[in-house]
């Protein structure tokens, strides 16, 4: 396999990559980039900063992922009522469990992993 390494092809190359326009991302310093990122926040866009340069050396936004913390998770109204509609179908599975090994296991008590031997 021959690869054309001469000056013409790779400036030929770059000039495709890089004027080329991919639509699954945005530029972080871009007019779109900002108003996706305060729709995902709900926070206006700030007045007093910089206005967008479009500059592609300071990267892409590839994808936004929800940033959870514990606070989120202890604070969430509905984690007893999902602990409550798991609890009722684990129980009998953990009362038969018990059953066969014949033995008293709590909740928290059993094992998580199979034994290999």
């Amino acid at each position: 396999m021959q690869v054309d390494t001469s000056r013409v092809a790779i400036a030929l190359a770059r000039t495709r990559l890089m004027t080329a326009r991919y639509p699954y991302y945005t530029l972080t310093d871009s007019h779109e980039s900002g108003a996706k990122e305060a729709g995902i926040t709900g926070h206006p866009l700030v007045q007093d900063a910089p206005a967008p340069e479009s500059d592609i050396r300071k990267g892409f936004v590839y994808k936004r992922v929800p940033h959870i913390t514990l606070r989120d998770i202890a604070n969430n109204e509905e984690i007893d009522e999902i602990h409550a509609r798991w609890q009722e179908k684990f129980e009998p599975i953990r009362a038969e469990l018990n059953k066969q090994l014949d033995q008293s296991s709590e909740e928290w008590e059993v094992p998580r992993e199979l034994d290999e031997g």
